[in-house]
């Protein structure tokens, strides 16, 4: 089948599944309000989604062994099948209960559709093909800040869910059409256990590249959790204002996602991704202690552009560790942001009321800079070949 309409796919796939993962942040005072719980407390609505992200190695296993597209089908099933529980919600346990689905296939898909175009795409496009998933990433977190305040706004919960329903079922019936993924991963797959994937849990690489993956998404769990509240209350900011602050973020993330995909292959992927990084942990430090709203846009766009253009370089790498399992290796990484997602939903509201945005902030910096030395010491290691 064409590779072309395979990328389409896929990238309409990312679309929607970042689309409705930028809902939340925006909407945390709307969510506070309709609700009645705490601000603080809003980030709770995210436990199931976090919790079931614990599990998403089993779902890397089922994938390399029936199949990366029986996998995506799958997933979309559960997406769709939460967006329309979310969106009917009552209360906010059905809330929670109907992104705990959403969160079965948001994380079944985001890490088995870089594994799935990797079997269509040699390793030295494959910063590009990770790009198209980045720009996918990027343009559905520009539009949805500004489409999920202004639902709420002049609709409700409901319809901001249930349109993502309606995209959801376009995605599954052009998801039948993709072509099956290479046979020869789905075979040698097959024998796949949990001793073999302990056995990769303990090679250095592998330790390394986990504690980097936690380093690394803990600060922007942090940062964009509690910033429509610090926006709210030190800005005096509407809720559509800070649907557009978070718009011009998202601006950010467009033009890393762009520079990563052009340039990241040239200058090599690892030199890129630390780059990146380096950007985004020197705009973060002072973030909490900017006191006009117009020098926070400008370090919020090179916060985001740091951020996704290095992970656009940091995922492509990570897909070449270990080709064979590399379904498995990702869902591992995956199952890293769950853990570390799901521990920040339980301790970031504490931490949040103890010190503020001044302490979440100084914490994710500090992660940041642990992520950057360590991706540096294994970019020097003479038996990692992978640039």
């Amino acid at each position: 089948m064409n590779l072309y309409f395979t990328l389409f796919v896929v990238f309409f796939i990312q679309f929607v599944i970042s689309f409705e993962s930028s809902f939340i942040s925006p909407i945390v005072p709307y969510l506070s309000n309709y609700f009645s719980i705490k601000e603080s407390s809003v980030i709770y609505l995210n436990l199931g989604f976090s919790m079931i992200g614990l599990f998403s190695p089993l779902f890397g296993m089922a994938a390399d062994k029936y199949g990366k597209k029986n996998a995506i089908v799958f997933a979309i099933v559960a997406f769709l099948t939460g967006t329309f529980i979310t969106g009917w919600s009552p209360s906010p346990i059905v809330f929670g209960l109907g992104r705990m689905l959403i969160g079965i296939g948001n994380i079944t898909l985001t890490a088995s559709l870089l594994s799935y175009i990797s079997d269509f795409i040699p390793y030295e496009n494959r910063g590009k093909g990770a790009g198209i998933l980045r720009i996918a990433f990027a343009i559905a977190i520009l539009i949805s800040p500004i489409y999920s305040t202004n639902m709420v706004k002049y609709f409700n919960i409901h319809y901001l869910y249930w349109s993502v329903s309606v995209l959801s079922i376009m995605i599954l019936f052009l998801s039948v059409k993709l072509p099956k993924d290479h046979n020869e991963h789905i075979s040698c797959s097959s024998e796949l256990n949990f001793k073999e994937v302990i056995s990769i849990t303990k090679k250095p690489i592998t330790i390394k590249f986990l504690i980097i993956q936690f380093s690394l998404v803990l600060a922007p769990i942090f940062m964009f959790s509690y910033l429509s509240i610090w926006l709210k209350h030190n800005f005096n900011l509407s809720q559509s204002y800070i649907g557009y602050v978070f718009t011009l973020t998202a601006l950010g993330t467009v033009t890393g996602v762009i520079i990563a995909a052009i340039l990241s292959d040239k200058i090599g992927k690892m030199k890129y991704g630390i780059l990146s990084f380096i950007l985004m942990t020197l705009v973060l430090a002072p973030l909490p202690y900017i006191k006009s709203i117009y020098l926070v846009i400008p370090l919020t766009f090179l916060y985001a552009l740091g951020l996704d253009g290095g992970w656009s370089a940091f995922q492509a790498i990570c897909s070449e560790i270990y080709p064979n399992r590399r379904t498995v290796f990702m869902t591992l990484l995956y199952f890293v942001i769950s853990a570390c997602a799901l521990l920040l939903t339980i301790i970031g509201p504490s931490l949040f009321e103890l010190g503020g945005y001044k302490l979440v902030i100084g914490i994710g910096t500090i992660s940041n800079i642990i992520s950057i030395i360590l991706l540096i010491d294994v970019s020097k290691d003479k038996n990692f070949n992978i640039k």
